[in-house]
């Protein structure tokens, strides 16, 4: 498909996205496409040996729900993911495990290319019950508690709707899980 842009414009930033308005041209036709910036983003999947996980409940203002989430968190300007990954997972946790990588994928290729880099951390049973709830200091996370559960129940939990965030369940999907 022959797809060019023409012009973009910002319409609006701030620390965490930036929205353009680009002006295309797909197969000689003009268009209008939205498209969202944001930094690529690392989640970790900690397991420990007895087949055990940790969920962090966040609440989130855009659904005004709360949601059970992996830990997960931005990569900073020029970090390499391998970088990244331990840096949140112990920002979100408390936590230091042996961390490897799963795989990736794009967040919501329609409209961002921010890539999602899973990560697995090999941790024990007395770390996920030590994870400790993060304190935001910049007002973006409201995280209440965290849950360990087997990682068997997790397809329970998403048929529940017990989780419903797209980069846990990409990230359950990715792991074979």
């Amino acid at each position: 498909m022959d797809v060019q842009r023409v012009s973009r414009k910002t319409v609006y930033q701030n620390q965490w996205i930036e929205v353009f308005e680009d002006r295309i041209q797909r197969n000689s036709v003009d268009g209008l496409y939205g498209v969202v910036r944001r930094d690529d983003a690392v989640v970790t999947i900690p397991i420990s040996p007895s087949g055990r996980t940790l969920l962090l409940n966040s609440f989130r203002y855009p659904t005004e729900q709360w949601s059970l989430e992996f830990p997960m968190g931005g990569i900073e300007s020029s970090e390499d993911p391998y970088v990244a990954a331990p840096r949140e997972f112990q920002e979100e946790t408390g936590l230091v495990g042996k961390v490897t990588a799963v795989g990736q994928f794009f967040a919501l290729p329609g409209l961002t290319g921010q890539k999602v880099f899973v990560f697995r951390a090999d941790v024990t049973d007395a770390d996920l019950e030590a994870a400790r709830t993060p304190t935001a200091t910049d007002g973006s996370d409201d995280i209440e508690g965290q849950r360990v559960v087997k990682v068997a129940d997790l397809r329970d939990y998403i048929r529940e709707g017990r989780i419903s965030d797209s980069l846990t369940l990409c990230s359950i999907l990715l792991a074979g899980l």
